[in-house]
């Protein structure tokens, strides 16, 4: 349904400079620090981050992003 999933997103911090961006590994539910992502993979999902960085990464702004 989604193109992109980040969990743990935390309201409001997300939305007010975030957190580190880690990648979860579907295996394990490990998480793998993201460093410099210059893009995020479709299917992949994703701990932390940021609205900016969401919106950089993506393209997607306003009403195509759902924080649920």
């Amino acid at each position: 349904c989604f193109d992109y999933v980040i969990c743990s997103a935390n309201r409001p911090a997300f939305f007010q400079g975030g957190s580190q961006l880690r990648e979860v590994d579907l295996q394990t539910g490990n998480l793998r620090i993201a460093k410099e992502p210059k893009e995020l993979l479709q299917g992949s999902v994703y701990s932390g981050g940021s609205i900016e960085l969401f919106e950089r990464l993506t393209g997607a702004r306003g009403d195509k992003v759902l924080y649920v």
